[in-house]
């Protein structure tokens, strides 16, 4: 649990100093306990289907969660719940659609939001060019099932 010296935000900045030196690395207290990452998305728009390609380009909201071990405050005596921090203080996952064909040219949001449990939510706006076998034989009337696969390249899942 962090000390704050004050209920106020620079205080808890402050307290938060020796978290954000943890930034490189994986934050659980024992390295054999995994990070849940829980993982959502809002798909915003179908930008474009080249069916000739196989290729879909949608435009999705992309919402990672995550708990950081290294972080708990008593809201009342460091004066907020939440705090928007710049995404580099803290660990990331390392997330990766491994159905990606192209870049992401999204606008990049440089910050997350860290609670006083140590909920990490990390939003992104995601421009997901991805391949797709599209079956457009009986187009109007087809029906289209496209995967999108998460995956981290450092930790695999259990």
């Amino acid at each position: 649990m962090l000390n704050c010296s004050q209920p106020e935000l620079p205080a808890l900045l402050e307290a938060l100093q020796p978290v954000f030196n943890l930034n490189a690395i994986r934050p659980v207290m024992n390295t054999s306990t995994p990070t849940k990452v829980k993982v959502g998305f809002v798909m915003y728009g179908i930008l474009g289907v080249d069916e000739k390609a196989q290729i879909l380009t949608t435009y999705i909201w992309l919402q990672v969660q995550w708990l950081n071990e290294f972080v708990s405050w008593d809201q009342d005596l460091c004066g907020s719940i939440r705090l928007t921090l710049p995404r580099k203080k803290l660990w990331v996952p390392d997330l990766v659609i491994n159905e990606f064909m192209g870049k992401n040219s999204a606008p990049f949001v440089p910050y997350v939001y860290l609670f006083d449990n140590g909920l990490v939510i990390d939003n992104q706006p995601v421009k997901v060019v991805s391949s797709c076998k599209l079956d457009i034989y009986t187009f109007p009337f087809d029906v289209q099932n496209c995967t999108l696969s998460f995956s981290s390249y450092l930790h695999p899942s259990e």
